[in-house]
């Protein structure tokens, strides 16, 4: 029996043994971004991993996206990043997509989006913003409503929702409360919501959503298992001022 009894923690301690890609750390990335490690799904080791819960929603089957978060793909080839984005105004045949301005700052000539209808639009970088990592993007109207921006931020302990396509497209959707408030500097006013759970590479600009289905903030990383964004406030404040700098018409105007 003793014999057994050891074989069975050997056999269980090879099949959890340090994960090769992120070296038992359960992250990848860099100060201040990271993200949960794809080769072990953030577990740090190489035991089986447990399949991914999808939150419920309302008039939707799990897993099905809603149909305002687009995949936001940049670049080409060898330089090629994908990440998510939101639908946030439509005007004429032109939409307005917000998400991250690290997903698109590299290559703004070459940015893809693509909608849960099938259409798959060329962008247009209107207007960033490099503190808050967001980014405006002008598209080709998509058959999706856009989503409604939280008049007020949310309170610590609210839940909230984040979406995204992760770095192979499969869409996901992950609910936690809020549980801080942060800034870029010292300078800055405390407006990047932080709320519990990991987001996935390939997640960032991705929506979050309070449970009114609002769009409560905007996420462009991970930091300790926490998923950090710029809250509502902040983003009315980004598009009150590129509707200063540009009318919104604009904005909403694909040019050839």
């Amino acid at each position: 029996m003793r014999s057994i009894i050891v074989s069975l923690i050997l056999a269980a301690s090879a099949l959890a043994a340090d994960c090769g890609v992120c070296q038992g750390t359960r992250t990848v990335g860099r100060v201040p971004l990271f993200y949960p490690c794809q080769a072990c799904q953030g577990t740090g080791t190489t035991a089986d991993i447990p399949s991914e819960k999808t939150s419920s929603i309302p008039d939707r089957k799990p897993g099905q996206p809603r149909p305002s978060v687009c995949r936001v793909v940049c670049g080409v080839g060898a330089s090629l990043e994908c990440s998510s984005g939101v639908l946030v105004r439509v005007s004429g045949t032109s939409g307005l997509v917000l998400t991250a301005w690290h997903c698109v700052r590299s290559n703004r000539d070459a940015v893809d989006v693509s909608f849960p209808d099938g259409s798959t639009t060329r962008a247009r970088v209107v207007a960033w913003d490099q503190d808050w990592d967001l980014a405006a993007l002008v598209v080709g109207r998509p058959d999706a409503e856009p989503v409604a921006i939280a008049s007020q931020a949310p309170r610590l302990g609210d839940p909230l929702t984040i979406a995204g396509y992760g770095p192979a497209g499969v869409y996901r959707e992950q609910t936690g409360k809020v549980t801080d408030y942060g800034s870029p500097t010292r300078k800055h006013p405390a407006q990047f919501v932080e709320l519990e759970g990991a987001a996935r590479q390939g997640d960032s600009g991705g929506p979050i959503f309070d449970q009114a289905g609002q769009l409560a903030g905007v996420l462009f990383g991970t930091v300790r298992n926490r998923t950090i964004g710029s809250c509502s406030t902040r983003i009315a404040l980004f598009l009150a001022e590129a509707d200063r700098k540009a009318p919104v018409a604009t904005l909403c105007e694909v040019k050839p």
